[in-house]
């Protein structure tokens, strides 16, 4: 794939978490996809980066993800991204299980992610709890 073919599958990706289609996950990710999360884990399979979707969309289903920007080299690309929403469903943050608070939020990470073909094989992601559960009046800043 040339850089934009692999840029051009991770905006879709996005598109994902942007609209709450997981079946998009289905066709930019590997079968075999492995996720290496803030906490260290590794996460195997589709079904993880599905149920994240899902589960943080039930929690900020207004939920906007902006790409603020994007870089390619070789088969990785490296994503520095924001997102907003409104608090309106229960979630769990880091250990902290929040109902909702009608509470506005913004938060931001940076995401790196391999590609295999055209597909995404391995992602780690890295995002400020912290700022987030502060906004939603959690913990003190």
């Amino acid at each position: 794939m040339t850089p934009e073919e692999s840029i051009a599958t991770i905006r879709r990706y996005w598109g994902a978490w942007n609209t709450g289609n997981v079946a998009i996950v289905d066709e930019v990710m590997a079968p075999s996809f492995v996720f290496h999360d803030t906490a260290g884990r590794l996460l195997h399979g589709i079904e993880t980066p599905k149920n994240n979707i899902i589960r943080w969309r039930t929690a900020f289903p207004d939920s906007h993800f902006t790409l603020d920007d994007v870089f390619a080299a070789g088969d990785m690309i490296t994503v520095r991204w924001t997102g907003q929403a409104i608090h309106q469903g229960e979630i769990n943050i880091a250990g902290y299980v929040l109902p909702p608070t009608g509470k506005q939020g913004s938060w931001f990470g940076i995401d790196i992610y391999r590609l295999a073909g055209d597909k995404i094989v391995e992602m780690w992601r890295v995002w400020d709890r912290q700022v987030l559960l502060h906004q939603l009046g959690v913990v003190a800043s």
